[in-house]
């Protein structure tokens, strides 16, 4: 996302940035991953959506429909439409001895 530098294969680079970007949403969304991570993977959305937002317009309608999706999905998610993420359940206390108490 973001390099100006042309490419040879644009069929090869949008499924990259498609994989990038269901990453970053996946990671974002994560309750197991910890408040940094979630953290890192919404601000590089945020980074996605300023890049396609500064974006000209694609030159063909493949290339331009990709990045149109990937503004609407990065949206639908920073807005919250999607299922918000629920905080991670804590495993229970293994059955031990109170402290300094011996078995």
């Amino acid at each position: 996302w973001g390099t100006s530098s042309p490419t040879r294969h644009p069929a090869l680079l949008r499924v990259t940035q498609r994989v990038a970007l269901d990453q970053l949403r996946r990671l974002a969304g994560d309750p197991d991953a910890t408040p940094e991570a979630r953290a890192a993977a919404e601000w590089g959305l945020r980074r996605i959506a300023r890049t396609l937002a500064r974006a000209p317009a694609a030159a063909d309608a493949e290339t331009q429909a990709h990045r149109e999706l990937a503004a609407a999905d990065i949206e639908r998610y920073l807005s919250r439409r999607d299922e918000p993420t629920k905080a991670p359940v804590s495993p229970p206390a293994p059955p031990l001895a109170p402290i300094g108490e011996r078995h």
